[in-house]
């Protein structure tokens, strides 16, 4: 075979790889229909079917080869080029291409990119549709897996033992699932096809119900003038009916109010009475309250006299027992004097010793006037700091300025956001330097959600003098008003976690603008040292409780404190101040305690001193049975004046008992009865004239209904008359209702008012009439009328719409060319489904024949390779079921399927499986990797031989690729490349 022949047959030329996979630069030209890519593990002899399989349209993830294209970039590179030239044996655009088609695609990790070119590098277009219609052209089939068997694929169908996947695999290689494929789409459509067929017979089925109806609208025309007079005269009988019945309503109407004015009338008699007895009550009561306020006032004042003597004999009393004690202790201090023989001081020792005292007093005094002034001090400085935070919490906003309320009252009017401080409340106290230092500069702002509030909000501001910022945040934050997507450390309590912030934006901007998702709170400063020094995520700085602030700088770490005195969530610290002010007030109390001790101590320092100052000689003169005589009758008084206050006190409890007991009122209990049957009965009139105005109401309702639905009538005069009195006679008896004159007067204006208008002369005699049911009966008459117009008005209407004969006449021309129209179009749609349904059946039909011819042959062919070996191999297609069976007997004592086979047998099956169908696919080029993996020496050379045979017999051009020896490769059209291990040269 000349080098000439070979070149008409083959399809592929070469192909060259640039960065792809694991080859740098790597060329093949392909001279013989037969090529055999051989190597060692990693010398990248698939990379080259991959690349083929992708320049001709294979997608990677099909190839097993990664997730995408740039996934096949080779390490370290930033692009892959695979170009393909292809034998123009076709002449497709021969004029541009010449004799060959270069196909090149270059992927980077951002793009991908097509170029179909001639030699000379001239692009002829860059779409994928070209190329798939060159591929079309050629029978590039690369989607077959027995034209383009990878590696994977192979290893799957040579280890296969399932008989619905050969099946499967069988079906692909022949194209019966495209035919399957184009059948369900066709059968889609026709689903398409009947639904609007469905529709259009709906729509005709309208029609002809409308084509009924205006027929039906001609013969109506001759009934109207008899529909006419039947309704008017139904319509006369209901107007009379509705009189009868707006009668009925008024006389009940009368009945109700008649009645309700009797009972008014009753409930007023019952006042008068009620009042009467009331008075006279009141009368006796005041005249009792009288004479015991009179014994009151003496019982009042014999109290008080009782009061001052009794005080005046309590210090009497007082007075005595301090002389007895002094009595007492003198004589005591005689007999211990006496008993221990007492030395007497002399005037230096007594001067001396007056002297020490003294001493002993002043610094006594000063102790505790220094301990009073500084426990003073600090209750002023406490209650100043409380006054303070107590004024600030009761009205924050005087932090910013003593304007910012009136400033609010406007903004509020308004709808502005601010400032932001009355959106935010501090959880824990502890942190309210931390939280005042960090929002410092935003707590004063006002939000504005359009241009227009912020020129408002400046109007205001300069009004007041003013100057606080004005946030308008963005429009998509305004429209969607949720929380921001924000990043903190959870491990750590951060300054957003110690707020409540009560407004969306609010949150938003602070997030914004302070970042404070990602500052830190740390109660421990070595602890806050540690945690900066590590650099967390998410974490831009920590604060103390102090008000300290940790982070980096420059690498260093800084530990700073901000020069401020006022912080603004100072007040909720409010507690604190007031617990530490109770704690000192305690204090002072116990030193008050102590005070009272040292006054004593000081009394008795000063009682010595006088002791010691009274003459020496007056000690002596003293008598002892002097001191106990006097001692005697001052106890003796004293217990005289406890006896007289004894008796005073009992006669003021005795005169304050009968001033309570003259208090009491006897009639009290009666008058409160008396007022309670009037409060009920009051009820009672309200009641009345709540049911009066319910009844008036029910009136004028029913004149409105009148006035509304009344037609002329016979009787109208009549009962319009019946209303206008009516409603005089209701109006006065309203004023009688709410007036306050007396039952005679009342009853005068009522009787006056009858014989002007005697509503009686237009209603009927009979006074026992059940108005409820009459009414009933009569409105259920009425219903009966209405419903009877209600059917002739709409007959009569339907006969005025079609009056016009010559409209109804076009409207049924119309109505059946819509008609005519329509039929065609479902008889189209018809004819077409029926065709279409047809056409599916006789594919189908034909498309069953070819399977079952083709199986056949692949049978009769699988059996004939493999009879070359001395097998004796047969396929047993199950069409119903969807399964292959591959059977081969390999000697006379061993038959079985693929299952029972070695490894080596089976892969022989397998490659003699492919090659039979090779008939059925009209594809030029047949790829193969890896197809002799599995088998042993002798079966693989059988398997080369076969594959070499359909070769030189076919006008194809194949391409295996095999891991072995390339020894069996060799024949005069085919020619072998061994590549190089490519890690080896990396190495």
């Amino acid at each position: 075979m000349t080098v000439e022949e070979n070149k008409t047959r083959l399809t592929i030329l070469s192909i060259t790889l640039e960065n792809f996979m694991c080859h740098e630069s790597l060329k093949l030209t392909f001279n013989k229909p037969l090529t055999c890519i051989a190597g060692t593990n990693g010398s990248g002899k698939s990379s080259v079917l991959t690349a083929l399989g992708i320049i001709l349209g294979q997608r990677v993830n099909s190839l097993d080869r990664g997730p995408n294209l740039k996934s096949l970039i080779m390490s370290d590179k930033e692009f892959f080029c695979i170009t393909l030239v292809i034998n123009n044996y076709f002449k497709f655009h021969e004029d541009f291409f010449g004799t060959n088609i270069v196909l090149e695609k270059y992927v980077t990790n951002t793009t991908i990119r097509l170029k179909i070119m001639n030699e000379k590098k001239e692009v002829f277009s860059t779409r994928v549709c070209d190329l798939e219609d060159i591929l079309d052209l050629y029978g590039l089939d690369m989607g077959n897996p027995i034209n383009f068997l990878s590696q994977d694929n192979a290893k799957k169908l040579l280890r296969t033992t399932k008989n619905e996947q050969l099946y499967t695999f069988f079906e692909k290689a022949i194209g019966i699932d495209k035919m399957t494929e184009f059948h369900n789409e066709t059968k889609e459509k026709v689903d398409t096809m009947k639904e609007k067929l469905s529709e259009i017979e709906k729509e005709i089925r309208k029609l002809e119900k409308d084509f009924n109806l205006q027929n039906e609208k001609l013969n109506f025309k001759s009934k109207k003038e008899a529909l006419n007079d039947k309704l008017q005269n139904i319509q006369s009988e209901k107007n009379s009916l509705f009189v009868t019945i707006n009668k009925l309503k008024i006389q009940e109407i009368y009945s109700n109010i008649n009645q309700l004015v009797n009972s008014v009338k009753e409930k007023r008699t019952m006042i008068q009475s009620l009042n009467d007895k009331i008075k006279n009550l009141q009368d006796q009561e005041n005249k009792e309250i009288a004479e015991k306020n009179q014994l009151a006032k003496m019982n009042e004042e014999r109290i008080k006299n009782y009061e001052i003597n009794i005080r005046k004999l309590k210090n009497e009393i007082t007075n005595l027992n301090e002389k007895i004690n002094i009595k007492n202790k003198m004589l005591v201090k005689n007999v211990v004097n006496h008993k221990n023989d007492k030395k007497i001081l002399t005037r230096e020792e007594i001067e001396k010793r007056i002297e020490e005292i003294e001493t002993e007093k002043r610094n006594l005094f000063l102790i505790l006037r220094e301990d009073f002034k500084e426990i003073d001090d600090k209750i002023y400085a406490l209650r100043k700091q409380v006054n303070y935070i107590s004024g600030l919490k009761n009205n924050r906003l005087k932090y910013f300025s003593d304007k910012m309320t009136d400033i609010i009252r406007e903004t509020e009017r308004l709808g502005i956001i601010g400032p932001i401080a009355n959106y935010i409340e501090l959880k824990e106290n502890k942190w309210y330097k931390a939280a005042s230092i960090v929002l410092k500069n935003e707590l004063s702002n006002f939000i504005v959600r359009n241009k227009h509030e912020r020129e408002q909000l400046n109007e205001i501001f300069k009004r007041y003098n003013v100057n606080f910022k004005i946030i308008l945040p963005s429009k998509n934050s305004l429209k969607e008003e949720k929380t921001i997507e924000y990043r903190s450390n959870q491990r750590y309590k951060t300054l957003l976690n110690i707020l409540n912030v009560k407004n969306v934006l609010v949150l938003n901007q602070l997030i914004i603008l302070t970042n404070l998702e990602q500052i830190i709170l740390i109660d421990e400063r070595h602890e806050a040292h540690e945690i900066i020094r590590s650099k967390p995520h998410f974490v831009s700085c920590a604060y103390l409780p102090s008000g300290d602030r940790i982070s980096i700088i420059e690498n260093s770490l800084s530990d700073f404190r901000a020069r401020q005195n006022n912080f603004y969530f100072e007040g909720f610290n409010l507690k604190t101040y007031e617990d530490e002010l109770a704690k000192v007030i305690k204090e002072k109390e116990k030193m008050n305690t102590e005070k009272l001790k040292t006054k004593n101590t000081l009394l008795l320092l000063d009682k010595e001193i006088m002791e010691l100052k009274q003459p020496i000689e007056e000690e002596k003169e003293e008598n002892q049975d002097e001191l106990k005589e006097e001692i005697i009758y001052l106890t003796d008084q004293r217990d005289k004046l406890m006896n007289r206050c004894s008796e005073i006190e009992e006669m003021t409890n005795e005169a304050m008992g009968s001033a309570v007991q003259s208090s009491l009122s006897s009639k009290k209990s009666e008058i409160d009865l008396e007022r309670n049957a009037l409060n009920q009965i009051d009820e009672d009139i309200f009641k009345l004239k709540t049911r009066f105005i319910d009844a008036k109401n029910e009136f004028y309702n029913l004149n409105r209904n009148y006035e509304l639905n009344i037609k002329n009538t016979q009787s109208q005069s009549d009962i319009n008359n019946l209303f206008y009195a009516a409603k005089k006679w209701i109006d006065n008896i309203e004023v009688n209702f709410n007036c306050f004159a007396s039952v005679a007067e009342i009853e005068r204006n009522i009787k006056q008012l009858e014989k002007e208008i005697n509503l009686c002369d237009y209603f009927e005699e009979n006074t026992n009439i059940d108005f409820k049911r009459e009414i009933k009966n009569l409105e259920k008459l009425k219903i009966k009328y209405e419903n009877k117009i209600t059917s002739l008005n709409s007959q009569i209407k339907g006969m005025e719409d079609i009056f016009d004969e010559n409209e109804v006449l076009n409207s049924i021309s119309k109505i059946n060319k819509d008609l005519k129209f329509k039929n065609k179009i479902a008889e189209k749609y018809k004819a077409r489904i029926h065709k279409l349904i047809e056409g599916i059946q006789e594919r189908m039909k034909k498309r069953e024949e070819m399977r079952i011819n083709i199986a056949q042959e692949v049978s009769d062919e699988f059996n004939n390779l493999t009879s070359k070996r001395d097998y004796e191999g047969s396929i047993v297609f199950d069409h119903s079921s969807g399964s292959l069976d591959l059977k081969m007997t390999v000697d006379a004592s061993k038959k079985g399927s693929r299952g029972t086979l070695s490894g080596g047998e089976r892969s022989f099956a397998g490659i003699c499986f492919i090659l039979a169908m090779y008939k059925s696919s009209s594809c030029l080029l047949k790829c193969l990797d890896e197809f002799d993996v599995f088998m042993d020496n002798i079966n693989r050379k059988m398997a080369i031989k076969l594959l070499q045979e359909y070769t030189l017999k076919n006008p194809v051009q194949v391409i295996v690729v095999t891991p072995l020896g390339t020894k069996d490769m060799f024949c005069d059209f085919g020619e072998v490349f061994v590549l190089k291990n490519t890690r080896e040269n990396i190495a």
